[in-house]
């Protein structure tokens, strides 16, 4: 394979990389534009039939996104070690000056011990089990609904 080659197909394989990012980081912003719409909805509801439902309804869907979210960065990060292998190879064909400039290597980061990733998975967990539980909670005891 020689060096255009080499560099068309890093481009068809960082375009598809990008693509899955994309959408993986696109679905993170519908599921939290849910929860704000489900929270809202159940507390303007104040209804003992539709606000379990509401909340019940926006943790449902909130899971399908957050499964979505994972199966997206499962599938951007197939092709992450064959990315890097493409520029080591491609680092190679160019002349000393370049190679100097270019680099394989993600720079330590030391901001946070967690990827933004499992953060948010995390944080989008913790609000689905709080929606169900005020769900469960609402259900069993209509009259805390008053307290709203």
């Amino acid at each position: 394979m020689n060096s255009d080659q080499k560099l068309t197909y890093f481009g068809h394989a960082l375009n598809y990389y990008m693509h899955q990012n994309s959408l993986m980081w696109g679905r993170l912003a519908h599921c939290l534009s849910i929860q704000v719409v489900t929270i809202a909805g159940a507390y303007a509801a104040k209804s003992v039939l539709f606000t379990p439902i509401i909340l019940i309804g926006g943790a449902f869907l909130s899971v399908s996104l957050i499964l979505m979210f994972n199966r997206d960065r499962q599938i951007r990060d197939v092709n992450s070690k064959l990315l890097l292998e493409l520029a080591g190879k491609l680092k190679e064909d160019f002349d000393d000056e370049v190679k100097n400039e270019f680099s394989t290597k993600i720079p330590p980061g030391g901001y946070a011990p967690y990827e933004a990733g499992n953060l948010f998975r995390a944080l989008l967990s913790f609000i689905v089990i709080v929606e169900v539980l005020l769900a469960v909670l609402f259900l069993i005891y209509p009259s805390s609904l008053q307290n709203l």
